[in-house]
């Protein structure tokens, strides 16, 4: 389920059968996301969000923090009426600051700094009230190829979370700058050329396809996880942590965090290679495949078999994420894997999974 205004947010938790939540004093409130950062129940949850919601619209209200279950911080801020506004962190799942700066009334303000994984500065983007400014950018040892908004920027692009794309150009006074390359998966992507930041052309090139209107590497910012959070899809318990009929609960006996960083690697690779082969299987919109797998005794999945039409492809690198970094306790039996991918006008993609005991899927 997914609900676009606050007061279907607040009338979805008070009248879900499920609690979603629980009152700590008035109108504070601890709310349990999934390390997809979809809402769900508190036996189910791998983070909790503790703020203040406006009675009668939902609306987040005040300061927040984000939380795993041993009490790691992964991000915190503040909102007024439904609205961000104020100082910003999010930090990386080892505990690291990942990204830091201000909003004014939702938009993102000043200068924005990201954060490697060791800790060492990435990038400073600058947020003025006409433009968005690449003010500096180093890698993880130190070296900086922007200074003062000059130099040439290689990294990630942003506005992706999976399936990232590497660009490659100058950066003249904060601003992209004449012709810019980039790669997915090792592979080339698109070129594009920039006037003084402006788009002049691009080539999107597994199609071929020329384009004038929109940049695909001009977004120089990095995303986070708050805005999943304020889209705020539920997933009952029983579709994310699998319980049976009988409310016997399937133990998933492994690091999730770990099996989506597998997942989406083998993932960019497989959809990668499929695309370069079978181009026409690929357009904007959704993709969903299921696979049946049993679950023996010893708890690691075997006999995976796709029973969707699309994605034959894709099944050996998801067959192999599944049997490498998977395992279930107290339950033996078939289960399914179901995966929505979601292209965009240029086939770049976000994608969702769910683990069911039924082949119904709730994506």
């Amino acid at each position: 389920m997914l609900y676009s205004q606050p007061w279907e947010r607040a009338q979805a938790l008070s009248a879900s059968p499920v609690l979603y939540h629980e009152v700590i004093e008035n109108d504070s409130m601890r709310l349990y996301f999934t390390a997809l950062f979809q809402y769900t129940t508190k036996e189910c949850a791998e983070y909790s969000r503790v703020l203040r919601m406006i009675p009668g619209n939902g609306k987040f209200n005040g300061f927040f923090e984000d939380r795993n279950k041993k009490g790691g911080l992964l991000g915190k801020g503040r909102y007024i009426n439904g609205i961000k506004h104020g100082d910003f962190e999010v930090y990386y799942m080892n505990g690291r600051l990942r990204m830091k700066g201000r909003y004014e009334a939702n938009r993102p303000a000043g200068d924005w700094q990201y954060f490697h994984t060791n800790g060492t500065p990435e990038r400073t983007v600058r947020f003025t009230a006409t433009d968005t400014l690449l003010v500096t950018l180093s890698d993880s040892l130190g070296h900086t190829t922007v200074n003062e908004g000059n130099g040439v920027f290689e990294g990630p692009i942003g506005g992706i979370s999976y399936g990232a794309v590497i660009a490659k150009g100058d950066i003249r006074n904060g601003k992209h700058d004449g012709k810019w390359t980039s790669i997915q998966s090792r592979k080339p992507y698109c070129n594009e050329t920039f006037k003084a930041g402006k788009l002049v052309r691009g080539k999107l090139l597994k199609f071929d396809m020329e384009y004038t209107q929109y940049s695909i590497l001009k977004d120089l910012t990095l995303p986070s996880y708050l805005r999943n959070l304020e889209d705020y899809h539920i997933v009952a318990c029983h579709e994310y942590n699998l319980n049976s009929d009988d409310h016997k609960t399937v133990q998933q006996s492994f690091d999730v965090e770990k099996f989506n960083m597998y997942l989406r690697e083998d993932l960019q690779r497989a959809v990668s290679q499929d695309m370069e082969h079978n181009p026409g299987d690929y357009s904007p919109g959704d993709r969903i495949l299921t696979i049946r797998f049993t679950i023996p005794p010893e708890g690691k999945p075997k006999n995976v078999t796709l029973k969707t039409g699309w994605g034959t492809h894709l099944l050996p690198a998801i067959e192999r994420t599944l049997k490498s970094h998977t395992f279930f306790e107290n339950y033996h039996g078939p289960m399914y894997f179901h995966l929505k991918l979601s292209f965009n006008s240029t086939l770049l993609y976000n994608y969702r999974y769910q683990f069911t005991l039924s082949e119904l899927s709730g994506l």
